[in-house]
């Protein structure tokens, strides 16, 4: 009698990898995109640099 053969090991995957493969595809943006943050401190920095 033959031994079966172990079951193949599944990888696991990370939320970001199973996003990317789910996520349609899309356009390539025109524009720039720029995110900025501040912690409590720096928000008074933030409102002085867009005065």
């Amino acid at each position: 009698m033959k031994k079966a053969k172990p079951a193949a090991a599944k990888k696991k995957t990370t939320p970001a990898a199973r996003a990317r493969k789910a996520a349609p595809p899309t356009k390539k943006l025109h524009c720039p995109v720029v995110g900025i943050g501040a912690s409590a401190g720096g928000l008074e920095a933030l409102e002085q640099l867009f005065r």
